[in-house]
């Protein structure tokens, strides 16, 4: 690792750590270590070969990525190296890494829903503003059965049912998140 890397626990186990490596001269990264492939997967999609490198899309409207899984545990990435496209993809590997992000996330989400609920002002934007970061804690969720249950939140909350049906089905999606 050089000095630009960062090292990130990959899920809720210690020993899975994966480094994002800035590779030296390119825009790119490289991650290093148990757990490696999995987030690649993840993010990439299932279907990488070790030793095969692939252009995998890994956002609407942004440049492909080159994956070049070179074991298990080293993963190489390249990407444009036109801004923003690199620091996106970056932040994005890194709220992949992280899940006590994604209880943490979860867990603002449903304590600014309930504040609204308990607050005598009109709530403005915040509906959307939820919305909109529910959808991209969707995209981050640890299993199935809680991304499921996000999802059902977001359509409560766009349907306008009240603060507690989409209350339950975060509280459902929290106490999901490490289902398998």
């Amino acid at each position: 690792m050089t000095t630009e890397s960062t090292a990130m626990s990959f899920y809720d186990n210690p020993e899975a750590v994966v480094a994002l490596d800035w590779l030296p001269g390119e825009r790119g990264f490289a991650l290093i270590g148990a757990g490696a492939l999995a987030l690649a997967e993840r993010l990439f999609g299932s279907g990488l070969a070790i030793g095969m490198a692939a252009h995998r899309p890994w956002k609407p409207g942004a440049p492909q990525a080159l994956v070049i899984p070179v074991t298990p545990e080293r993963i190489e990435i390249r990407i444009s190296d036109r801004e923003p496209w690199a620091s996106m993809l970056a932040g994005h590997l890194a709220e992949l890494t992280e899940p006590a992000s994604f209880g943490r996330r979860l867990a603002q989400a449903i304590s600014r829903l309930e504040a609204w609920h308990e607050s005598d002002t009109e709530s403005g934007s915040g509906p959307e503003e939820l919305a909109a970061e529910l959808l991209r804690l969707r995209r981050l969720a640890p299993s199935r059965e809680s991304g499921q249950a996000i999802g059902d939140a977001v359509e409560a909350l766009d349907d306008g049912l009240p603060v507690d049906v989409v209350a339950a089905a975060l509280y459902r999606a929290l106490g999901q998140k490490t289902a398998g």
